[in-house]
């Protein structure tokens, strides 16, 4: 399972996590990876986004192995209130895994990326990695580093799923 860390200052617009997504997952191509056709078809009528608890295996498509679309989004639980966030989550009909901050700080040692203004703002030194990596369960790992742009951070990681 694919899972995007998305960080984000307060009051980010769903079209600057939409484009940084994009770029993201356009970089998994150009790294020989296949994201597949995103952002994931899904049956019509079918209502997103699903907001799961970061517990939840039963997100994303199901598939396994490798070459898969991205599943969902990791979001910080503090970003909760963000419209931003929704809205992104609505429009790709992707659902969306809160990651507390116990889970992100317990993350940090695994990050590449480091932050200072983050570090600064919320107390975590990498968001976007730490809520991609926890979300991907057990054994995941980053396919592509925090990236940044327009008040938001994103990263990719893949794992199980199994957290």
């Amino acid at each position: 399972m694919i899972v995007a860390g998305i960080g984000c200052r307060t009051g980010v617009a769903a079209e600057a996590i939409l484009s940084l997504l994009e770029e993201a997952t356009s970089l998994l191509v150009m790294r020989g990876l296949d994201p597949r056709s995103y952002p994931p078809e899904r049956p019509s009528g079918t209502v997103a986004p699903q907001v799961v608890d970061p517990g939840n295996e039963s997100v994303g498509d199901g598939e396994a192995g490798g070459g898969e679309r991205v599943a969902a989004l990791a979001i910080p639980a503090f970003r909760r209130d963000e419209p931003g966030i929704a809205e992104a989550a609505t429009r790709l009909n992707l659902p969306i895994i809160w990651v507390e901050r116990a889970a992100l700080k317990g993350e940090q040692g695994r990050c590449l990326t480091r932050s200072a203004r983050a570090e600064a703002e919320v107390g975590l030194s990498c968001v976007a990695e730490a809520a991609a990596l926890s979300a991907a369960g057990n054994c995941s790992r980053l396919l592509v580093p925090r990236i940044a742009g327009g008040g938001v951070t994103c990263a990719l990681a893949e794992g199980p799923g199994d957290r």
